[in-house]
């Protein structure tokens, strides 16, 4: 039987700073701004990409998901919300690894232009593809036999899951210091998928959550795409000054700024438990085997190419 749950919404006294934040991006960052977005036709993917719509001027915005009726609405909301911008929606299930160079390669050849356990078909276990980017400063022992977690029992899945998504994280910006990389987990929200983990919402149940406001969690995830408080570790990238007395942020490795960051429900980096546990997984080598296994799935569903 499918467990319930009765859902709380509740707005947090953050979120009032986090849109005098956004706020300013119109007028401290450049136009023509791009980005992608992933899994963006519904839920936290969607309330981003309007909330990037509605502030950033003039900009152009790729995003993918599987429901071409889905993507028809939010074109049409996005362009009410801000009429210069272009808004590009590339149909895929991007839970297939093949599928994600070919939309990679769409996105590339438009860039000049201003225009339960369940596997996937791939044998990649469809519930880690799906959490890859949600469960910051939540990260716990990684069991290395069973990265796909096929075989964890349920209590020891958030842990097991976020880890690797930080570890990889980190091997990713190795190799690009120029890019600043944030595994977030700002919240719960009242989406398609909280609903099948945990049944409908408002329902009698043997237990209750709070959920963040789906507006509040799109204000929430731009301000951690354009804040200066998370920068990569090289390079000046463009964004949002800091207010006086804000400081940036602290990252994985202990270092400010250091270009990888695991950030909560806050919008503050974990606690100094969950860095000396990364640290741990690091000194043990686990960075390495994580992207490791990480090459060679991707081998195995596409080739040496």
């Amino acid at each position: 039987m499918q467990r319930q749950c009765e859902a709380h919404v509740i707005a947090s006294p953050l979120s009032a700073e986090i849109q005098s934040f956004n706020s300013l991006i119109p007028s401290t960052l450049p136009p023509r701004l791009v980005a992608v977005f992933v899994g963006a036709t519904n839920g936290i993917g969607e309330s981003t990409l309007t909330a990037f719509a509605q502030y950033a001027k003039q900009s152009r915005a790729y995003f993918v998901g599987r429901s071409q009726d889905a993507a028809d609405r939010i074109i049409a909301e996005c362009k009410a919300l801000n009429l210069e911008g272009e808004y590009i929606f590339i149909q895929a299930d991007i839970r297939l690894i093949r599928v994600v160079d070919n939309v990679c390669e769409q996105i590339k050849s438009k860039k000049g232009e201003r225009t339960e356990h369940v596997e996937t078909c791939e044998k990649i276990h469809a519930l880690p593809a799906l959490i890859y980017y949600s469960r910051g400063t939540r990260e716990g022992l990684l069991d290395s036999t069973d990265f796909p977690a096929f075989g964890l029992p349920l209590k020891e899945l958030r842990g097991h899951l976020a880890s690797p998504v930080t570890l990889g994280l980190e091997a990713i910006a190795r190799m690009t210091p120029d890019v600043s990389f944030i595994h977030g987990h700002l919240g719960l929200v009242d989406t398609p998928i909280f609903r099948h983990m945990h049944g409908q919402p408002g329902k009698q149940s043997p237990f209750e959550v709070s959920v963040v406001p789906i507006e509040e969690s799109g204000e929430r995830h731009l301000y951690l795409a354009t804040s200066s408080r998370f920068p990569a570790r090289q390079g000046n990238s463009a964004s949002v000054p800091l207010p006086d007395g804000t400081d940036m942020s602290i990252s994985t490795t202990g270092t400010i700024g250091g270009g990888v960051y695991s950030v909560g429900s806050d919008c503050e980096t974990g606690s100094p438990d969950v860095k000396k546990l990364l640290a741990e997984l690091r000194d043990k080598g686990m960075i390495e085997e994580v992207w490791n296994h990480t090459e060679e799935e991707f081998k195995r569903i596409c080739g040496s190419q």
